[in-house]
């Protein structure tokens, strides 16, 4: 895979590692970004950044202390590099670009204890009894 940075012609080549825990298998991957394009995803959510939230039962938002951080939303595709980095990540999770949902820069403040408590990254089903989300990807990018 092709960086996604303008005038970059270096590769990507990402390293697949999967760990077997109980009734969950999570894959590691290494060299899922350059640290240039970690840098660009995080200087593109500077000044978006808001107290995170959690969806309850009801499919609403809310913040709560289950989840103290701070996330902030990029816009699906908001320009060339950002959708270079969705098309890589619907690649490795082999799901359609239009299944992604936007990506998502989260900001930990570790002086402050910030957390987010034990979860399923998950809702129960759509409307049409689908999972509504079957495959999570996060990497550090700090």
């Amino acid at each position: 895979m092709k960086s996604c940075l303008r005038n970059d012609n270096r590769m990507v080549h990402p390293v697949f590692e999967q760990l077997h825990g109980g009734d969950a298998v999570v894959t590691g991957i290494k060299g899922l970004l350059l640290p240039e394009e970690a840098q660009y995803l995080m200087e593109s959510a500077n000044g978006k950044f808001a107290r995170s939230t959690v969806t309850g039962d009801s499919g609403e938002s809310h913040q709560d202390d289950a989840r103290t951080s701070s996330t902030a939303f990029l816009e699906k595709a908001q320009d060339e590099v950002i959708s270079c980095i969705e098309h890589r990540l619907s690649t490795i999770a082999q799901h359609p670009k239009t299944h992604l949902e936007p990506l998502q820069v989260t900001d930990y403040q570790g002086r402050k204890r910030e957390q987010y408590k034990y979860h399923h990254d998950y809702f129960d089903t759509r409307k049409d009894g689908k999972p509504d989300r079957t495959t999570t990807i996060f990497a550090y990018l700090h």
